[in-house]
């Protein structure tokens, strides 16, 4: 199997990954709006420790261009991986 730079350029990669991060960051923010919209502690928790995160990412990945660069984008998104594991916890200490 070929990753996905290497199939297809660093640069086209790059634009890749940042289409589906916007499209993550969309469905995310759909989500919230149809589910949680009257909860503000979940839709604080996810805007800063999700959406924003992701956001950020979305910035860096189109500035990258060494792979240290990439080291940290990939750092960021398991942080923002566990937040969202997280969040279980606080959808429900926010039902309570």
């Amino acid at each position: 199997y070929q990753s996905l730079s290497i199939a297809f350029g660093i640069k086209n990669a790059r634009l890749i990954t940042f289409a589906l991060n916007l499209v993550n960051i969309a469905l995310i923010i759909a989500y919230l709006v149809e589910y949680f919209y009257k909860n503000n502690l979940v839709v604080i928790y996810f805007l800063g420790l999700i959406i924003g995160p992701l956001i950020f990412v979305s910035i860096r990945l189109l500035q990258a261009k060494e792979k240290e660069q990439f080291g940290l984008i990939s750092s960021l998104l398991k942080v923002i991986m566990f937040t969202g594991v997280c969040s279980m916890l606080v959808f429900n200490l926010s039902q309570s």
